[in-house]
């Protein structure tokens, strides 16, 4: 099926007139490196011979035997890079990256940051996922051999070497595979009493077991809330006071499902494993308690302490 006159003239000639003008303007103010989908590249009205009439001249570049040869070596070349501390915005975490962590539009949630070292053909990811382990009454021990039976099938391709590992006082695994593609990607990650931690770089010819690497995951620091004993509490925002048996871990969740905050604290008691939570939402039901969902009035009757503590 051939396309339509006018899809080619919106979605072709049109782009190709508007990359012409763009490189036109581009080139003489500045040295320029222009990707160009080959689509765009043949005809009268393509962007060579756009170029051309604006006075171009252009040229062919032929890669022979020897030139592809050469490309491995030219793909081995390293660029230095320089490291810098990025710290999360909660101070929940820190690491040297060389470069800025951004977060990623593509996750459901805030807890997700990516850098690209495109110098270098890499890229830096730092996700976390909450458990909640602690409320549930699962140690750090049962999380990290659930995370350790879902590692075949969530590592892409084929896992080419797992050790385990402990940074910042948190049990993990290192973990390196090979995906279909060739890239070879390693993993840090580490269990927390109320998440997993996820610190990965993907690239190619060794980079991962590089300098830059080892940088990187050496320099991982996850930070620790000491307990303090029974001690009120009330957040920097405000709202509520409240006893916990030490600092509580705080989490702002985006990606609640009817696009509404929700704050989660929650803290253990390392004495006897007591654990705690508290998730503080905007209520979008008005009147009496009565009035609330029966799903959400259940919670007053359940959220209580797995051995019966009393401490207030």
């Amino acid at each position: 099926m051939e396309p339509s006159e006018a899809y080619m003239e919106k979605f072709l000639y049109r782009r190709n007139e508007i990359q012409a003008a763009s490189i036109d303007s581009i080139v003489k103010k500045h040295s320029l490196f222009v990707g160009v989908g080959a689509a765009h590249l043949p005809g009268k009205r393509g962007v060579i011979e756009l170029l051309r009439q604006k006075g171009y001249t252009l040229r062919p570049v032929v890669m022979l035997d020897r030139d592809a040869q050469r490309r491995d070596d030219i793909d081995k070349i390293r660029v230095p890079v320089s490291f810098s501390n990025f710290s999360s915005p909660d101070g929940d975490f820190s690491v040297q990256l060389p470069g800025k962590l951004y977060r990623r539009a593509d996750s459901r949630t805030d807890e997700a940051w990516q850098y690209a070292d495109m110098s270098n053909g890499a890229y830096y990811l730092i996700s976390r996922v909450k458990t909640h382990g602690g409320f549930f009454g699962q140690r750090e021990a049962v999380v990290q051999r659930k995370v350790d039976s879902l590692l075949y099938e969530n590592i892409p391709g084929k896992i080419l070497k797992k050790t385990a590992i402990t940074r910042s006082g948190y049990k993990g695994f290192d973990v390196t595979g090979r995906t279909r593609r060739g890239d070879i990607q390693r993993y840090n990650i580490l269990i927390t009493p109320y998440e997993v931690w996820v610190f990965k770089i993907s690239g190619t010819n060794g980079y991962v077991d590089g300098p830059e690497a080892d940088q990187f995951f050496n320099s991982i620091h996850i930070r620790k809330n000491a307990p303090s004993g029974w001690t009120p509490f009330t957040p920097e925002r405000g709202g509520f006071t409240i006893r916990w048996p030490g600092a509580p871990e705080q989490n702002k969740n985006t990606a609640t499902g009817d696009g509404v905050t929700r704050w989660e604290y929650e803290c253990t008691d390392t004495t006897n494993g007591d654990a705690f939570l508290l998730w503080k939402r905007p209520s979008r039901t008005t009147g009496s308690w009565k009035k609330i969902p029966p799903t959400w009035r259940s919670w007053k009757k359940a959220l209580v302490c797995p051995t019966g503590s009393t401490n207030p």
